[in-house]
């Protein structure tokens, strides 16, 4: 019996190919994400994604040269709204990739809280608007609200709850040349 495979898309820069056909197998590291975004953006971005791969290392065993997934789409329109230069058709096995929610993602990446809806989502930000603050980035940029900075982080777990089939984004430790669809 063959393995059952999840098709996803990822666009990737030239080196991420070429890393792939040359070594077979391609890792992110935490260098190439600073380079990508410089420092001040990637101290945001590196706390989300510092939360997914700890969430993430819990479902899918982590490869020793894995910092940080790549992402991935079940729709190839979604993956081409990144801009890299070379659009990757996959088939990954089910046991290597984790699925979640995108728009619920975008939410994480901002540092907003994730609620069971958007009705509770707009409740929790008018909280914070209470406390004089605008969005979930200034909660975690203050050194107090350590409750708030807790509800906010302890609601991100939501993302795997995926509500819209059609914006579902997908994870993996790496990317294999066995994966590519020519």
């Amino acid at each position: 019996m063959s393995e059952k495979t999840v098709k996803l898309y990822t666009a990737q820069s030239g080196i991420v190919l070429d890393t792939i056909q040359e070594k077979e197998i391609s890792y992110v590291k935490k260098e190439y994400i600073k380079a990508k975004y410089g420092e001040d953006i990637s101290k945001i971005i590196l706390t989300a994604y510092d939360w997914f791969a700890k969430e993430m290392e819990k479902k899918i065993d982590k490869p020793e040269n894995a910092e940080y997934p790549f992402w991935l789409f079940k729709n190839k329109k979604y993956a081409l709204t990144y801009g890299a230069d070379n659009l990757l058709n996959l088939n990954i096995p089910e046991k290597e990739v984790i699925l979640f929610d995108n728009r619920k993602w975008e939410r994480v990446l901002n540092l907003n809280y994730v609620g069971n809806s958007l009705e509770e989502e707009k409740e929790f930000d008018r909280k914070l608007r209470n406390y004089g603050m605008q969005t979930g980035y200034d909660v975690f940029k203050s050194p107090l609200h350590i409750k708030l900075k807790k509800e906010i982080k302890d609601s991100f777990s939501r993302i795997f709850d995926i509500e819209d089939k059609s914006i579902v984004r997908g994870a993996s430790w790496c990317l294999k040349k066995e994966w590519l669809e020519l």
